[in-house]
């Protein structure tokens, strides 16, 4: 994620600005930070104060790169674990997911709590991977 952490960070920063303020979109209830990486998670930022989710995202980093795929979908099903039905998670990743044997277990829990997953990938192709 090395040359797209920032614009990543920026984009997240955007979508939880979105949802700050007098003319925010939506409300959410609680935000939730999960990042994964490559060979971990981290630990995840759990909070309705808009500081600690802004700051959080922030101070997210990438570490050593050129190590994908990513534990993509630990990181949304860690995020899915605690969040509320009907909520919507983004995601933000420049490689495949390492972790794909968990794709149909994810995707069988998005829609059984009706979770709207949003997506944005910076990377190389996808294609044939």
């Amino acid at each position: 994620m090395g040359p797209y952490i920032e614009l990543a960070k920026q984009m997240a920063i955007l979508v939880a600005e979105s949802s700050t303020g007098d003319a925010a979109s939506f409300y959410p209830s609680t935000y939730i930070l999960s990042p994964f990486n490559d060979p971990t998670t981290d630990p995840l930022t759990v909070t309705n104060d808009s500081s600690v989710r802004i700051n959080a995202i922030s101070a997210l980093t990438a570490s050593g790169g050129g190590d994908a795929p990513k534990l993509y979908y630990h990181g949304v099903n860690a995020a899915m674990s605690i969040c509320e039905r009907d909520s919507s998670i983004y995601t933000f990743t420049d490689a495949s997911a390492k972790d794909e044997y968990l794709r149909n277990q994810v995707f069988s829990r998005v829609l059984k709590l009706s979770i709207r997953v949003y997506s944005f990938y910076a990377g190389a192709s996808l294609v044939g991977r």
